[in-house]
């Protein structure tokens, strides 16, 4: 039996800690910036949310957790997030979970900043 060693060079964003197969592809990703955090825990803050039984509804609760920053992503996933190319890294809120008015089940979900509102 042999042992056999691959060894595998990976470059990191020190920013978001994601990984890449080229050291220009990290790069790029550090020099993007990052978004200014909007919102901290515990702040008061309103947006909209889907349940998986398909029911659309607004919800008004408190940031429970602040998460990132992470890579926007892909020009495409962006454009569905409602959001603009060029972004950076973006931080995520949790915000506290709400019951569907239809189906009674709990939804708790993570939003960037773009789709929340401040105040109630």
């Amino acid at each position: 039996m042999r042992k056999i060693v691959k060894k595998i060079v990976v470059y990191r964003c020190e920013t978001c800690r994601t990984d890449y197969d080229r050291r220009s592809d990290a790069l790029k990703c550090e020099r993007s910036g990052v978004e200014k955090r909007a919102y901290r825990k515990g702040d008061l803050v309103r947006t909209r949310a889907q349940c998986p039984c398909g029911q659309r509804f607004a919800i008004v609760g408190f940031i429970l957790k602040v998460t990132g920053p992470y890579a926007a992503g892909p020009e495409s996933l962006l454009k569905a997030r409602g959001l603009k190319p060029g972004t950076g890294h973006l931080y995520l809120y949790q915000v506290e979970a709400c019951r569907c008015p239809k189906c009674k089940s709990w939804v708790s979900a993570s939003y960037p900043a773009a789709h929340l509102e401040a105040g109630a």
